[in-house]
C-alpha cells in the first residue's frame, strides 16, 4: 500500500537532488529492471487492497465498519490513481512511443468514468440505501480496468490541479472515519 508512495517519493528526492555519484549503463539497466518491477508490484498490491475493501464494504451490513471502508476504498484509489498518473502514464508516453500514448489515452478514459464514479460515491453515507449499490456500480468498470491484460492518467494541467487540491482532501480525510490500522 505504501510501497507506491515510497517509490514516487523517492524518485521525486532523485529528481531534486544533485547527483554526485555516476552509474554505469549496466548498473542503470539493473535499476531501471528492479523500479520497473517494484512499480508492477505495487500497481498490483494496490488492486489487491481495493478489492478487499470494496468486499469489506458489500458483505457487512454494519453501517459503521461499511463506512470506515467505503473512506478507505476512496482514499486507496484516489492515491492509486494519482500514483498511475504520475508515473505510469508518462512513462507510456516516453518510452513506447504512439502505442504508449494510445495505451495511456485509453486509460485516461476509463479512469476518468472511474472518477465520476467515485466522487458520487464519495458523498454518500453508508446508511444511504444506494450505497452498496453505488460502490457495485463503480466497481464494474474498476474491476474491468484491474483484470485488463496489461493491467495509467490525467494530462499535465489536471494533474496540477489535483496536486493543489490536496490539502483540502487531507483536511477532508480528517474528518472522515477509517477502519483501525489492525484491522487492514
Amino acid at each position: 500500500m505504501s510501497s507506491m508512495r515510497a517509490l514516487i517519493s523517492l524518485q521525486l528526492r532523485t529528481l531534486l537532488r544533485p547527483q554526485v555519484l555516476r552509474a554505469s549503463p549496466r548498473f542503470m539497466r539493473i535499476q531501471t529492471a528492479a523500479l520497473s518491477s517494484a512499480i508492477s508490484d505495487a500497481i498490483i498490491q494496490d488492486h489487491r487492497d481495493l478489492e478487499k475493501y470494496y468486499n469489506e464494504v458489500i458483505n457487512s451490513t454494519d453501517y459503521d465498519h461499511q463506512q470506515r471502508f467505503g473512506n478507505q476504498f476512496v482514499w486507496e484509489l484516489a492515491r492509486h490513481s494519482i500514483g498511475e498518473e504520475l508515473v505510469v502514464y508518462p512513462a507510456f508516453e516516453k518510452y513506447m512511443g504512439p502505442k504508449g500514448q494510445e495505451m495511456a489515452d485509453s486509460d485516461r478514459q476509463e479512469h476518468h468514468k472511474i472518477k465520476e464514479l467515485l466522487k458520487e460515491f464519495q458523498n454518500m453515507k453508508s446508511t444511504d440505501p444506494d450505497y452498496v449499490p453505488k460502490l457495485k456500480e463503480l466497481w464494474a468498470p474498476l474491476w474491468q480496468h484491474i483484470h485488463h491484460p496489461r493491467a495509467g492518467e490525467k494530462p499535465p494541467f489536471e494533474t496540477v490541479m489535483g496536486l493543489m487540491a490536496a490539502p483540502m482532501d487531507k483536511l477532508a480525510d480528517m474528518l472522515r472515519k477509517f477502519p483501525d490500522q489492525s484491522k487492514l
